[in-house]
Protein backbone atom coordinates (compact mmCIF):
# COMPACT_ATOMS: atom_id res chain seq x y z
CA UNK A 1 0.00 0.00 0.00
CA UNK A 2 2.89 2.33 0.70
CA UNK A 3 4.33 1.63 -2.74
CA UNK A 4 1.00 2.50 -4.38
CA UNK A 5 0.88 5.78 -2.44
CA UNK A 6 4.37 6.64 -3.64
CA UNK A 7 3.44 5.72 -7.21
CA UNK A 8 0.30 7.87 -6.97
CA UNK A 9 2.29 10.90 -5.86
CA UNK A 10 4.78 10.30 -8.66
CA UNK A 11 2.04 10.03 -11.28
CA UNK A 12 0.48 13.24 -10.00
CA UNK A 13 3.75 15.12 -10.27
CA UNK A 14 4.52 13.79 -13.75
CA UNK A 15 1.02 14.17 -15.24
CA UNK A 16 1.33 17.77 -16.41
CA UNK A 17 5.08 18.04 -16.66
CA UNK A 18 5.31 16.87 -20.27
CA UNK A 19 2.61 19.30 -21.38
CA UNK A 20 4.33 22.22 -19.62
CA UNK A 21 7.65 21.22 -21.16
CA UNK A 22 6.17 21.17 -24.68
CA UNK A 23 4.55 24.57 -24.14
CA UNK A 24 7.90 25.98 -23.02
CA UNK A 25 9.66 24.54 -26.06
CA UNK A 26 7.27 25.60 -28.85
CA UNK A 27 5.61 28.65 -27.31
CA UNK A 28 2.02 29.32 -26.41
CA UNK A 29 1.05 30.58 -29.86
CA UNK A 30 1.94 27.25 -31.55
CA UNK A 31 0.95 24.75 -28.88
CA UNK A 32 -2.73 24.46 -29.82
CA UNK A 33 -1.96 23.45 -33.38
CA UNK A 34 0.74 21.04 -32.20
CA UNK A 35 -1.55 19.30 -29.70
CA UNK A 36 -4.31 19.05 -32.31
CA UNK A 37 -1.88 17.44 -34.75
CA UNK A 38 -0.72 15.03 -32.05
CA UNK A 39 -4.30 14.07 -31.21
CA UNK A 40 -5.06 13.40 -34.88
CA UNK A 41 -2.02 11.13 -35.16
CA UNK A 42 -3.01 9.36 -31.96
CA UNK A 43 -6.53 8.70 -33.25
CA UNK A 44 -5.21 7.40 -36.57
CA UNK A 45 -2.80 5.08 -34.78
CA UNK A 46 -5.59 3.72 -32.57
CA UNK A 47 -7.72 3.11 -35.66
CA UNK A 48 -4.89 1.18 -37.30
CA UNK A 49 -4.34 -0.81 -34.10
CA UNK A 50 -8.03 -1.70 -33.89
CA UNK A 51 -8.02 -2.77 -37.54
CA UNK A 52 -4.94 -4.95 -37.04
CA UNK A 53 -6.58 -6.63 -34.06
CA UNK A 54 -9.95 -7.12 -35.76
CA UNK A 55 -8.77 -8.36 -39.15
CA UNK A 56 -7.75 -11.86 -37.96
CA UNK A 57 -11.09 -12.25 -36.20
CA UNK A 58 -12.97 -11.23 -39.31
CA UNK A 59 -10.82 -13.53 -41.41
CA UNK A 60 -11.72 -16.52 -39.24
CA UNK A 61 -15.38 -15.81 -38.62
CA UNK A 62 -16.10 -13.79 -41.76
CA UNK A 63 -16.39 -16.91 -43.87
CA UNK A 64 -19.24 -18.25 -41.75
CA UNK A 65 -21.27 -15.05 -41.71
CA UNK A 66 -24.40 -15.12 -43.84
CA UNK A 67 -24.14 -13.29 -47.13
CA UNK A 68 -26.91 -11.08 -48.45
Amino acid sequence: MIAECIRGVGETLISGADTAWIVDEVGEQHVGRLFLKGKRLSLRASLVTAAVLLLPILAVFGRTLPKR
